[in-house]
C-alpha cells in the first residue's frame, strides 16, 4: 500500500519555508490592524483623549565624577573551541 503523501510533498526547501513564514506573518500583521481598526471604531469614549502630559526639560549637565571613583569597564571572553 502506497503512502498518502507522495516523496516530493514531503520536501520543504528554504523557498517554501519563507514563502509560508511571510504568509503567516502577513496574515498576523492584518489580524492585529483589523482588531485595531474595530477598537478604535468602536470606542466606548465620545470625546478625544487627551494630550499627554509635558516632558520635564533637561537640567544642566552634571560634573563628570573623579576618575578615581569609576569602576574600569573590563570584559573576558574565555573560549575553549579555538
Amino acid at each position: 500500500m502506497e503512502s498518502i503523501d507522495p516523496p516530493e510533498h514531503r520536501r520543504v526547501n528554504r523557498r517554501a519555508f519563507i514563502k509560508t513564514g511571510v504568509v503567516a506573518g502577513g496574515a498576523i500583521v492584518a489580524g492585529g490592524i483589523g482588531i485595531k481598526a474595530v477598537a478604535d471604531a468602536t470606542s466606548d469614549s465620545s470625546s478625544p483623549k487627551p494630550p499627554p502630559p509635558p516632558r520635564p526639560r533637561p537640567t544642566a549637565i552634571q560634573a563628570a565624577p573623579a576618575v578615581s571613583s569609576v569602576k574600569p569597564n573590563i570584559l573576558v571572553i574565555m573560549v575553549d573551541q579555538l
